[in-house]
């Protein structure tokens, strides 16, 4: 007896045509989306696999990751970029910058961005929780730092999308 999933899959023919396909074959940007990921998982894994030894390995991949999505993933994936500015009298400014509405956005790309940007500072946080558990504070110093970075960047798309949200909606 055949399933309704089955079925559906089988009468849509986007989905049984892509149905085996990788995400990087769906994807507008495969390049940009490898080394979005690639950054964010070797420091994931160096911290996993790693000594204490290699904690520059860690802040290196954290920040080049940080960077790689604030400037060049967020941008070809899902159309957002951000910076911040200071302006003369000190204060920080946070600057939003979205593609033009009219330019669609890859489905793909779209929700893998957006998985993984809230997924890994999610995994850090559980590190943080075992190291802090375990008392590996100087462990928890490297995580702290991971997570400051890839939260920071969470936070500052999730702004970013609903600031382009509001402006769609008028």
């Amino acid at each position: 007896m055949r399933g309704q999933h089955d079925i559906y899959v089988e009468e849509n023919p986007y989905i049984y045509k892509h149905k085996f396909q990788s995400i990087f074959q769906l994807s507008s940007h495969p390049i940009a989306l490898f080394f979005f990921f690639l950054f964010r998982f070797l420091a994931i894994l160096t911290y996993l696999f790693g000594f204490l030894i290699f904690h520059d390995l860690y802040v290196f991949y954290g920040s080049f990751d940080f960077w790689t999505v604030k400037n060049v993933s967020g941008r070809l994936l899902v159309g957002l970029r951000w910076w911040n500015e200071t302006n003369s009298e000190g204060e920080s400014i946070w600057i939003f910058e979205s593609a033009d509405p009219q330019n669609k956005q890859n489905v793909t790309d779209s929700r893998i961005f957006w998985f993984i940007l809230y997924l890994v500072p999610v995994i850090w946080a559980v590190f943080g929780i075992i190291a802090f558990l375990k008392f590996n504070f100087l462990w928890l110093i490297v995580i702290i730092i991971a997570l400051l970075l890839s939260g920071g960047n969470a936070l500052a798309f999730t702004r970013n999308e609903e600031i382009r949200i509001c402006l769609l909606c008028f």
